[in-house]
């Protein structure tokens, strides 16, 4: 038992010392397979760096672009949007005569617009007629309040041909008519 023991160690030792020759052995070749293998991994990190600095800079290019193509598009839909506003705002053929007849026409071209935009959905139709009555005399009321006979029936003729994306947009159609034909209150100001 004893020699087997002693053999243990020493076995032990001599694998030991043979690994490491080894390691040393290629680690020390100066044309071997450790230095090839530690310039390719260094030439891997570095083509990895510079294909990430790339994307990087492609990745804030493109986000670049998009804004630009983005703000260019909602320039031009601001554009076309205006552009339909002046296009409405103009004085009707037939004028009504004093501001009271022309905002009752306001408030009756308001009605109107209100059961096109709501024509396709009851729900909303329904909830129109609800507030109806009150929703005219606001109408009413802001246009004796803010503009001119002359204004009110632009606003009026606008509020008629009013359709898509300008519902979303009477109030700016009554500020165009008083910037143009005049007004009183904030919108004259303002």
């Amino acid at each position: 038992m004893s020699s087997l023991s002693s053999r243990t160690p020493l076995s032990l030792s001599v694998l030991l010392a043979l690994a490491t020759s080894l390691a040393l052995a290629c680690d020390g070749d100066e044309g071997g397979e450790g230095k090839k293998n530690a310039g390719s991994i260094a030439k891997a990190l570095d083509m990895r760096a510079e294909i990430d600095a790339n994307k990087q800079a492609a990745d804030e290019e493109f986000e670049r672009e998009y804004a630009a193509k983005k703000q260019a598009e909602e320039a031009r839909a601001k554009a076309a949007l205006d552009a339909k506003i002046e296009a409405i705002t103009v004085m009707p053929a037939k004028p009504v005569k004093g501001l009271k007849k022309a905002c009752d026409d306001v408030a009756d071209a308001h009605d109107e617009m209100m059961k096109r935009r709501w024509a396709e959905d009851a729900k909303e139709l329904m909830l129109y007629f609800d507030r109806r009555r009150a929703e005219r005399a606001e109408v009413r009321e802001k246009c004796r309040l803010n503009t001119s006979a002359d204004s009110a029936n632009c606003y009026a003729h606008a509020l008629r041909q009013t359709e898509g994306e300008l519902y979303e947009n009477t109030s700016e159609l009554m500020r165009r008519c008083v910037k143009k034909f005049g007004g009183a209150g904030d919108l004259a100001r303002g």
